[in-house]
């Protein structure tokens, strides 16, 4: 008995097990897959046929918003320079168009963390602002980052032009007037 029992553990017994089961596994899906993707054909058959017997047509509004539409290309930032003293100081400006539209994706973000108040009522402060990066990445070929060292400390939302800082934000959580003095002030700190 003991010798017997040596000698079966000395084989590979789990890869003879897999080995089995994989033949059974291969022996059997086609008896398995058959049936089920016969009944989804019928199934699909059968709401197809109801579809097409409807007596009111389904119709499209023609002013319906295409929600699922990807617009055409990004959108490109165009800062223009700065009037400055040298060329090494060269600095841009956005465009007041760019600058009111990097505050409308901002406003349409908050607008969905308001409206959706259980999935960001637990959220830390760095997840909710990856919110606000993909909005804008999305529509500004990636130029905005996040939590990026600039001047004194790391800004939560930087865009910029050829190295140059074009719009900065930082996200918070309401604190009253005081905390809104205090993110002013930093603010500028991160300003060059």
């Amino acid at each position: 008995m003991h010798r017997a029992f040596v000698e079966a553990h000395h084989r590979p017994l789990g890869l003879d097990r897999f080995r089995a089961n994989a033949a059974r596994y291969r022996r059997d899906l086609p008896g398995r897959l058959r049936p089920r993707l016969q009944e989804k054909r019928q199934k699909a058959e059968t709401e197809s046929k109801t579809a097409a017997g409807l007596k009111y047509p389904l119709k499209k509004r023609d002013d319906a918003p295409q929600t699922y539409k990807l617009p055409e290309r990004p959108k490109a930032l165009t800062p223009k320079p700065a009037t400055t003293r040298t060329k090494a100081e060269q600095e841009f400006t956005l465009d007041e168009a760019d600058y009111q539209e990097i505050l409308r994706i901002c406003e349409s973000m908050s607008l969905v963390i308001e409206r959706s108040p259980t999935v960001f009522e637990k959220a830390e402060e760095e997840y909710i602002r990856v919110h606000y990066l993909v909005q804008l990445n999305g529509q500004y070929q990636g130029k905005a980052t996040g939590e990026t060292f600039n001047n004194i400390g790391k800004t939560d939302i930087l865009i910029r032009q050829e190295n140059k800082n074009v719009f900065v934000a930082e996200c918070k959580f309401w604190g009253g007037y005081e905390v809104l003095k205090d993110t002013t002030d930093q603010l500028l700190g991160y300003t060059t």
